[in-house]
């Protein structure tokens, strides 16, 4: 263990602590095939609250040699680490994309131009129907040709089948890719002041949302791209599991009752397909639920003979 002068401060319990979060943060460094801890958390911080970063950066510091460059890209992890969100309640977000509705959201987002926050809220409400990000996601997303790499969310308390997803974007058409790319490599580039990117694009969403319809029931919101390619993944017919491999779900519950329905969906707008070892994770997780009995139907029993 890296010896400082804090160290005279902290208990044994912490040291057990920033032992463990280190010894998982390697392991998961490994998985997703960084170079180790400090790379890790650096991809991972704008997905991640500022308490979180700063004990995973103390957890690294008293383990490691610390020298400029590493504390140079600790403190820009901590830079880019989003606040926790402040109440917010999901309960007014829509959870599906209606085109009417849509289309005048979107014109007069792009009524600014083009280089405004309205069109890079526009890119984000539509690359989430492609591909079902997270909002927060798109800070550890990278495109390489077809594939889209996804670092999970909530890989680190049990509700993803991993640390990162594979997700084929394979059904565009060549304008429709030409965007998506386009905002794949706009996130690229933002990746450090995502926090900042995020609550410009959403405020813009949501003064364009208020104009259009000053008082909904739901509003889009950046979460609701998300929501559709759900419904449009059920509309397509995938299965559960496919769904929850797109999604990053661990169980195949969570799309299925919490994100969009099917019959808000469009089966044939669907655009991307989950990698055959994701659907595979998912499958193992999920296995004590397919061989449970429905609810409804009750244990089978098999009639006897007398």
């Amino acid at each position: 263990m890296n010896s400082t002068p804090q160290d005279v401060t902290r208990t044994a319990a912490t040291d057990a602590q920033y032992e463990r979060i280190y010894l998982r943060l390697v392991r998961e460094a490994a998985s997703a095939g960084v170079g180790g801890p400090v790379d890790l958390l650096c991809a991972r911080a704008p997905l991640l609250g500022k308490k979180t970063v700063n004990l995973y950066r103390s957890a690294i510091l008293a383990h490691l040699p610390s020298d400029p460059i590493m504390l140079a890209q600790l403190s820009q992890a901590i830079t880019s680490a989003r606040s926790k969100p402040t109440g917010r309640t999901s309960s007014m977000k829509a959870k599906n994309l209606n085109d009417q509705v849509w289309a005048k959201v979107r014109a007069d987002l792009l009524a600014g131009g083009p280089e405004g926050y309205g069109a890079v809220a526009v890119a984000w409400v539509e690359s989430g129907r492609v591909a079902g990000l997270r909002p927060v996601e798109w800070a550890g997303a990278y495109l390489q040709g077809t594939e889209l790499l996804v670092m999970n969310r909530k890989a680190t308390n049990g509700r993803s089948f991993g640390v990162t997803r594979s997700i084929q974007v394979v059904g565009l058409d060549d304008e429709a890719m030409l965007g998506f790319q386009e905002w794949c490599a706009f996130v690229a580039a933002n990746r450090h002041r995502w926090g900042e990117v995020y609550e410009a694009a959403r405020k813009a969403l949501q003064r364009a949302v208020s104009r259009v319809r000053p008082r909904p029931s739901k509003r889009i919101a950046l979460y609701t791209g998300r929501h559709q390619m759900s419904a449009d993944g059920k509309a397509a017919n995938l299965s559960k599991v496919q769904i929850a491999a797109l999604m990053g779900q661990a169980s195949t519950e969570t799309a299925t009752r919490h994100y969009g329905k099917k019959r808000y969906g469009n089966g044939r707008r669907l655009a991307v397909s989950p990698s055959a070892v994701d659907v595979q994770k998912v499958e193992a997780l999920n296995r004590h639920r397919e061989a449970a009995p429905s609810p409804r139907e009750g244990p089978k029993v098999t009639p006897s003979g007398g």
